[in-house]
Parts: C-alpha cells; structure tokens; sequence
C-alpha cells in the first residue's frame, strides 16, 4: 500500500533525477538496488523515458541507465549485477567491476 509520504518522496525523487538530467547531460545514470520497489517503480518508468529522449533531443550520445535485479524491463537498460556467479549461462573470468 503506497501512503502518502511514499508518494511524495517518489515524487520528490523524481523532480530532482529530472533536474540533473537537464542540467547536466549525464551519459550514464546508475541506480542501486532499492530502485526496484513499488513506490519508485512508476516514476522509475517517467524517468527512463525523461531520460532517454532527453539525450537524443541533446544529440550529443546516447542516456545509458545501468540498474539492479528487477527494477526495469530487458533491454531497457544495461543490468548490473553484483556477484556475477549468479547470473545464468555466464562464463567467469577473473575480473569484476565489483567485488
């Protein structure tokens, strides 16, 4: 059940990851795990959308959004996972962004 604050705070997140897009042009926007839950999802959405057309309007690249577990569609953008033994039919090698 979304309340009230929770909305409000969604709402907040929202306006401020819209300002710093238009004011800074980011070429990637990392988001950690908690962006996958119910009171972020929705705006998560406006945002990706906000985001990506904003940096074809700009021509100057291409947005990147680089997101956790569940948080967004396939292929809408590039997921990151932490421990990359779990990630089905991937071959290990010895490095990682993170450890």
């Amino acid at each position: 059940m979304m309340t009230l604050g929770l909305l409000r705070m969604a709402d907040d997140w929202l306006a401020r990851g819209a300002e710093l897009v238009e004011k800074y042009h980011p070429d990637i926007v990392y988001f950690d795990w908690w962006i996958g839950q119910a009171s972020i999802r929705p705006n998560l959405t406006r945002f990706a959308a906000f985001y990506y057309n904003s940096s074809l309007k700009y021509g100057d690249h291409v947005g990147v959004v680089n997101y956790k577990d569940y948080a967004m569609q396939e292929h809408s953008g590039v997921l990151d996972w932490l421990h990359v033994s779990t990630v089905p039919g991937f071959y290990f090698r010895p490095f990682g962004a993170e450890s």
